[in-house]
């Protein structure tokens, strides 16, 4: 019967929060759950992972590879010592490819 108190608590502690705003950022299983106006982050390293974030002030209100400045912006979210990023705004998301 200790069972049922635990989850009930585990359930409540994860529960929504739609006060949630679209600049918080954090893991996601894929880029689909960000929304058009963050960025996915995806880190192809040991375990690939992706991460939503608020697009950055550099890129105004949409992330454009082709913009030098908000694609620099968008690259500090990589991880130090990347050797190989990529960038792709066809569709929103925009996504954001990073290799340590």
């Amino acid at each position: 019967m200790r069972v049922l108190p635990i989850l009930a608590l585990l359930a409540s502690a994860c529960g929504g929060d739609s006060s949630k705003g679209d600049d918080e950022t954090g893991l996601v299983d894929d880029c689909g759950a960000c929304s058009t106006t963050q960025i996915c982050v995806m880190v192809f390293a040991d375990e690939t992972t992706a991460s939503c974030q608020a697009i950055p002030d550099e890129c105004g209100s949409e992330a454009s590879c082709t913009d030098d400045a908000c694609a620099v912006a968008m690259f500090e979210a990589c991880p130090e010592g990347g050797f190989n990023t990529g960038c792709s705004d066809t569709f929103p998301p925009t996504v954001i490819s990073c290799n340590p």
